[in-house]
């Protein structure tokens, strides 16, 4: 997998925008590692801890993956026809964060909140490599992807997805393994199932990683880091 450090992105800007996406970029995997330790271990078998969004507040966003947001509240275009993006910081909110609980058992369904305009998605399960060292981290492939779906306008639409976890937050040679769920939209102009706080001071709002596809299983994607939005998707994780 590719590892991104200081002043790298996976998104090809010029000049400020691409500074812009590169901090981004890396203050979202910063804030991943500070959550990792939050990250819950189900209490024993068979108890389902659920994660992610709370799915309260209906996504207000009106982009697609053909753009991305910035941080001076523009947006950038991305030439993408689909993307994929997950939440690794809840900001000051107490929910939406989408790292995977730690440990082995199934990700047995996954929920998603859309608005009235929807389209064809996916669940993925994408998986990050921390250095538990130096906290460097390697992002991301794309290891399971659901079946493609259309979620039913303004409504929560859920799917048995059954995605295999295996020693989750398990540390070999200093390397923390970090399975997260994501959300991949497939279309470039359907909106993205977000909910603005971009409103707040950007080291309080949550941050997300993004990526432009189109995507390869099991090969490392370059990605950004746009902050400001809560993602609205929710995970069921049974242990084993």
């Amino acid at each position: 997998m590719r590892q991104h450090r200081s002043g790298e992105t996976g998104i090809r800007r010029t000049g400020a925008g691409r500074r812009r996406g590169a901090a981004l970029a890396v203050g979202a995997l910063a804030a991943m590692v500070a959550g990792l330790a939050s990250v819950p271990a189900p209490a024993g078998a068979a108890s389902a801890v659920t994660f992610g969004s709370n799915l309260a507040a209906a996504p207000n966003a009106k982009f697609g993956c053909a753009v991305e947001p910035t941080s001076t509240g523009g947006f950038v275009k991305t030439g993408a026809s689909q993307c994929i993006w997950s939440q690794v910081s809840n900001g000051t909110a107490t929910t939406g964060f989408d790292v995977i609980p730690l440990g082995t058992g199934t990700l047995t369904k996954a929920s998603v909140r859309v608005g009235p305009t929807t389209g064809k998605m996916q669940f993925v399960m994408i998986r990050a490599l921390v250095n538990t060292q130096n906290l460097n981290v390697s992002c991301c492939v794309v290891l399971l992807t659901s079946p493609t779906f259309t979620p039913t306008p303004n409504a929560v639409t859920t799917r048995t997805v059954n995605f295999p976890i295996v020693k989750n937050g398990q540390v070999n040679n200093h390397i923390e393994v970090a399975d997260i769920l994501a959300l991949r939209v497939l279309s470039a102009n359907t909106p993205i199932p977000l909910t603005s706080e971009t409103s707040k001071l950007i080291n309080l709002q949550p941050a997300d990683v993004a990526f432009f596809g189109p995507f390869t299983k099991g090969v490392a994607e370059g990605f950004s880091g746009p902050r400001g939005y809560q993602l609205d998707i929710r995970g069921t994780y049974v242990p084993s």
